[in-house]
């Protein structure tokens, strides 16, 4: 996937293309957290599916499969398999991809706006410039969503992605199998039991087109989607171990009088990420790399959840357990990434951003955790931005 930006924030222009580990270096100032915040919210955002469903459910398109799967009606001709043809299919999915351009317009500005804690989104444009641009591509250019910022934000390009024979929706009547087919292979199908009602019906035929969505994204955009499991450790990190209690009392509080969270969007996921429910390993080999990171530092981070409003979490170095808190500098530092790496990635193929992964580690451990960062990135797209040439170093070996 390709990101190209023009006048957001302090970038005047930037051509990124993501690969399974990216880098951004260089020095303060430059706009890599910035492009790294907006690449994350923009993978991380959901459309309004109010829009979605509103306008998707009287497409004569829509109400057409639902009437022909429920067996409402027969049309003369048809076998145990029902195909709605490329042409049937391109139309209904060209359209549920204008919906979701609107969709996605009405609700990116206020993503915008509480990622980068602005209260009007002409905030994010370069002082020299009118409007920004923002294009999400593939890697040769060849399909893109245009987004761009002046007084409101508008996106283009949606509905342009499909190619007309790509697709076709099917359904095996022998079966009782709805599906939507990419290029002949099934990427998505769902069992419908006989003689259930065209309300059922409806739901899932609305599942699989808005299913449809996010995959046409990944399909054209190498990789590409929203609504994708997507996650931050931004630069506060340490730091919300020593406040978080107060933290969350602080926020909820202001939220109540206010209405508003008072910290940006990318600290408050971090936030409840790190609100770990209950001690379960969501990956085993993703938490591997947990117990990489352990054996470096000589200990184990040790989490306890009960009652409590924000685990507190420990550090076990033999017989000696001391809070997280009273541990060295690294180990602070490093014990978010852990707690991550063991209980809150689950999905291969998730997105992770992590800022300056060396602060506050001696040169040793910024290698520690270059490597364990690379490892992650066999299972998911890594994003890192840093200061440090040790790390650069480190990748380049």
């Amino acid at each position: 996937m390709r990101f190209i930006v023009k006048n957001f924030g302090p970038i005047r222009h930037a051509d990124v293309t993501l690969g399974d580990f990216t880098v951004f270096i260089g020095p303060g100032g430059t706009g890599k957290s910035y492009l790294a915040y907006l690449i994350w919210i923009l993978q991380k955002m959901e459309p309004d599916w109010m829009i979605l469903a509103d306008e998707i459910y009287p497409l004569h398109e829509f109400l057409d499969i639902c009437f022909t799967v429920s067996g409402k009606y027969e049309r003369l001709g048809f076998d145990e398999t029902v195909k709605f043809n490329e042409d049937f299919t391109y139309r209904l999915l060209t359209k549920v991809m204008e919906i979701s351009q609107k969709a996605y317009e009405k609700v990116i500005s206020q993503y915008f706006k509480d990622t980068f804690r602005v209260g009007d989104i002409k905030e994010l444009i370069r002082n020299d410039a009118d409007f920004c641009e923002i294009k999400i591509c593939n890697n040769g250019l060849s399909k893109c969503i245009d987004i761009k910022l002046d007084e409101n934000v508008k996106i283009r390009g949606l509905d342009k992605l499909i190619d007309k024979s790509d697709y076709l929706i099917e359904f095996d009547k022998s079966k009782n199998k709805l599906m939507l087919k990419y290029r002949n292979k099934i990427i998505y199908e769902k069992y419908i039991s006989p003689n259930i009602d065209i309300g059922e019906v409806s739901g899932i035929v609305y599942d699989l087109v808005t299913m449809a969505i996010p995959q046409i994204m990944i399909m054209h955009l190498d990789g590409f989607c929203t609504s994708k499991a997507s996650f931050i450790l931004t630069d506060s990190k340490s730091g919300f171990l020593r406040f978080a209690p107060s933290l969350i009392r602080y926020a909820l509080l202001e939220a109540r009088r206010k209405g508003e969270f008072p910290i940006g969007f990318p600290d408050i996921h971090m936030l409840s990420k790190l609100v770990i429910d209950k001690r379960e390993i969501k990956n085993e080999k993703i938490s591997k790399i947990a117990d990489f990171l352990e054996e470096a530092i000589g200990g184990e981070v040790h989490i306890e959840t009960e009652g409590l409003v924000f685990p507190e979490m420990f550090f076990k170095k033999s017989d000696l357990t001391v809070p997280i808190l009273r541990s060295h500098s690294g180990v602070r530092e490093l014990a978010p990434l852990i707690v991550y790496l063991r209980y809150v990635i689950e999905e291969e193929g998730a997105f992770v951003v992590m800022e300056e992964p060396e602060t506050h580690l001696h040169p040793y451990m910024q290698s520690i955790v270059t490597r364990a960062l690379a490892m992650l990135s066999k299972y998911t797209n890594v994003l890192i931005t840093t200061h440090s040439p040790i790390i650069l170093d480190e990748l380049d070996n």
